[in-house]
């Protein structure tokens, strides 16, 4: 029987190369040393990670970080694999355009990077890269060679050209440039640049509407298309919608939404649910003066840090506090509703 052994500079190196054969990297090619997904700097996630996890502890930072980039490097790949409404589509991430296309540009992988260095590598494995480096630089090279290519064919056949009529010989290329110059001299050139001119080039599109918020579905304009659902997740998903929207979407702040703006009966009931939910919160808000009428995702972080006590729940028999940020708010809404109305008969 054959065995083949890979021999490892340290115990710690020897740990770091069964890792990388753990998470299924191809051991026979140079993706083996490919880094994960990170930002270039660590300061890149730090405002990103604000928005995204405004409740974690900051010993969670690091995890947060990669977690982050790996998310945004994979968006692509994890909006075709996953099922148009997975909670992970709510997240501001993927309903903020702008915050991802930010990350997008700080967000690195490879196999090299200055800031981070793949360890646990066999020495075949560096060898491939160095051979992956040398026909970089080649492949470098090449349209330059290419593109002298012409030049030198031309300077060829410019010598050949000059010394063609130095003896008095009529080629191609000479008459071809003789009778250029005799036609220009003539003006004839110039004569169709001004008929072309004179006849009026076609003129610009007029500017077209700016786009809107609405959605044209049975006869009439509504602010949501007819595929509309509301967010999933929690009570902190649903309040960033409320305020900014989701312009991935193109859904304008969902504290606009009226029931005719909803396409079907069951969701007009949702609706409802989700404006008593995001109301008791905005009048806490606005009793501590601290409401924003059109406020950025940050701003809107902060609403919800000062209004998330207007949705405290009564403690489970057990006596333990629910944790409303863990929770769907369709449950969150029920909760509530059934507290109100427990209160009310007494």
């Amino acid at each position: 029987m054959f065995c083949c052994y890979v021999v490892m500079p340290s115990q710690a190196a020897g740990d770091q190369y069964v890792g990388r054969t753990v998470a299924g990297l191809p051991l026979d090619s140079m993706l083996f040393s490919v880094l994960p997904p990170h930002f270039r700097q660590a300061a890149d996630a730090t405002e990103a990670i604000a928005l995204c996890f405004p409740n974690a502890p900051p010993s969670l930072a690091r995890i947060l970080e990669m977690s982050l980039a790996s998310l945004v490097y994979h968006h692509d790949f994890l909006r075709q694999t996953l099922p148009a409404k997975h909670p992970l589509f709510s997240t501001p991430l993927f309903s903020d355009p702008q915050l991802l296309n930010n990350l997008r540009a700080k967000v690195t992988a490879g196999t090299s990077d200055p800031s981070m260095t793949a360890t646990g590598l066999p020495p075949f494995i560096l060898i491939m890269n160095e051979v992956k480096e040398c026909r970089k630089e080649v492949t470098a090279v090449i349209p330059a060679v290419e593109s002298s290519v012409p030049k030198v064919v031309g300077g060829v056949t410019q010598v050949l050209e000059d010394r063609a009529i130095g003896a008095g010989t009529v080629t191609r290329d000479g008459l071809r440039n003789m009778l250029n110059e005799v036609l220009n001299k003539a003006g004839l050139f110039e004569a169709v640049e001004r008929m072309r001119a004179s006849s009026g080039a076609p003129s610009a599109p007029p500017n077209q509407a700016q786009e809107s918020n609405l959605f044209m579905w049975n006869g009439s304009f509504h602010r949501v298309p007819q595929t509309f659902t509301f967010p999933v997740g929690g009570a902190l998903v649903c309040w960033q919608h409320y305020c900014c929207g989701d312009a991935t979407k193109g859904y304008p702040p969902l504290q606009q939404l009226e029931p005719r703006d909803m396409p079907s009966k069951n969701l007009r009931k949702r609706l409802s649910d989700y404006l008593y939910l995001m109301k008791r919160v905005e009048r806490l808000v606005k009793e501590k003066g601290g409401w924003i009428a059109k406020p950025t995702l940050a701003q809107a972080n902060e609403m919800f840090a000062a209004g998330q006590e207007a949705l405290s729940l009564p403690p489970l028999p057990s006596n333990r506090q629910r944790r409303v940020n863990q929770m769907k708010w369709q449950s969150v809404v029920q909760l509530l509703r059934k507290s109100n109305a427990s209160n009310l008969n007494e």
